[in-house]
Parts: C-alpha cells; structure tokens; sequence
C-alpha cells in the first residue's frame, strides 16, 4: 500500500518503538507516488501564485439605462493588462455565450454579430476591465463573467 502525507501514515505499519509523536511509516514510498506527490504539491504552489478575478456580486439596471461591469485581479502584483480578458454572459437555462475579448485598443475581439452596445475597455484607475452594455435591453438579463488569459486572444 503506498503512503503519502499524514493520512497514510495510518494505513502504514508503523517502525517499532516509535511513539504517537514521532511515527514513521515502516512502508518506503516508492517513486512514482514520490513523483506524484511532488507534481501534485507543484501544482499546488502554482495555482496559488496564479491571479484571481472579482467580479460584483449583482447590479440592477432598467432597459434604456447603461449597466458596467468590472473585472479586477488579485493578487494586487498581477496587472490586468498583462492579461487579455474574455466575458460570457449565461441566460437562465442557457449555456455561457462568449461576448467578447479584450486586452487593450489594439489587442480586441468581439464577434461580428455582437450588438454594438456591448464594449469593453480597461479603467487605468483601478486596474480593471470594464464591460459597458449601452443601452441595456430586456435580453439582457443574464449572469456575466470573466476570465483571463495568458498573452493570447480566444
């Protein structure tokens, strides 16, 4: 049976003479768990290091009204515009539908059939990107999201 991390030293035999405080597995871990172990802690670490977006919780807007949405970075070292930022927007019962791209004016995607009042652009203030829907239509009620990239457009 292999052994990894504290768990599994309960599955192990345990050395004689070792006490609760200071058990070791009787069992060596063999090196594919080895390796498993230390990619999977990598991957742990990466992740960690990777940014995280906020998006607001809900906003309420009246067709005819404009309605923006923000999408910020953490942690506060990763810039939005060292990354290119695609929104969705998912009806009720609806799978996510890609709206647009954006990373800077000359770094844009948006598909041709996309309604001209939606745009995006990035708030130097607050390092952010913005998604402006003007004027909101009634079919526009929906959740919307974010996400980056790294360096590539869709």
């Amino acid at each position: 049976m292999p052994c990894c991390g504290p768990l599994a030293s309960q599955q192990c035999p345990v050395a004689p003479g070792a006490g609760p405080s200071r058990r070791k597995p009787a069992c060596p871990l063999p090196l594919p768990m080895a390796t498993w172990c230390l990619v999977l802690l990598t991957g742990v670490l990466l992740a960690a290091s990777q940014p995280t977006l906020a998006q607001p919780d809900a906003l309420l807007v009246f067709p005819g009204q404009m309605a923006q949405l923000s999408c910020t970075l953490s942690p506060h070292h990763a810039a939005i515009r060292d990354y290119g930022v695609s929104w969705y927007q998912q009806r009720a019962g609806s799978a996510p539908r890609y709206l647009l791209y954006y990373r800077s004016e000359d770094d844009q995607h948006r598909p041709a059939d996309l309604p001209a009042r939606f745009s995006a652009a990035r708030d130097m203030a607050r390092d952010a990107c913005i998604l402006t829907i003007s004027p909101v239509q009634p079919e526009d009620d929906a959740d919307y999201y974010c996400s980056v990239g790294y360096g590539s457009s869709p």
